[in-house]
């Protein structure tokens, strides 16, 4: 089973968003079921599992049967996943749904500007000396050249 790292839409609220470092494929599946169908983005494989489809619909189900029932109250797994032994997603390939590789700037939270990049390291012995804020005088550590 391949699993991802993603930014998850609350509700596919643009301003509500969860970074979700490990869901599996069939997972992803479920939570655009639950949140809307735009509301998984950045999805980036991560590593594969060696769990068994039917292994992680149990997990699926312990999570999420609680907390996601449909409009005539069974549980929405069940209708994503119907019947003993549905077809689960293992890979993104196999989804359909293969989103390009996303740039620097996209993994940076949305809404907020992107990190600038760290500035040149300066030599220290350029670098201003540190102003006594009392007590004694610093030494000054700075050697002289002739």
């Amino acid at each position: 089973m391949q699993h991802c790292s993603c930014i998850l839409f609350l509700d596919g609220d643009r301003n509500s968003s969860v970074h979700k470092p490990d869901v599996t494929v069939a997972e992803i599946v479920l939570l655009r079921a639950i949140h809307g169908p735009e509301s998984v983005e950045g999805i980036k494989p991560t590593f594969i599992g060696r769990e068994k489809p039917l292994q992680e619909l149990e997990r699926l189900r312990y999570v999420y049967t609680n907390s996601n029932i449909t409009k005539e109250g069974a549980p929405l797994i069940d209708a994503v996943y119907p019947g003993r032994s549905p077809n689960i997603p293992r890979t993104m390939a196999e989804l359909g749904a293969t989103e390009p590789e996303p740039d620097e700037e996209e993994w940076d939270a949305p809404g907020y500007p992107p990190v600038p990049d760290d500035p040149e390291p300066q030599d220290p012995a350029d670098a201003p000396q540190a102003r006594n804020l009392g007590g004694r005088p610093r030494k000054d550590t700075r050697q002289l050249t002739e």
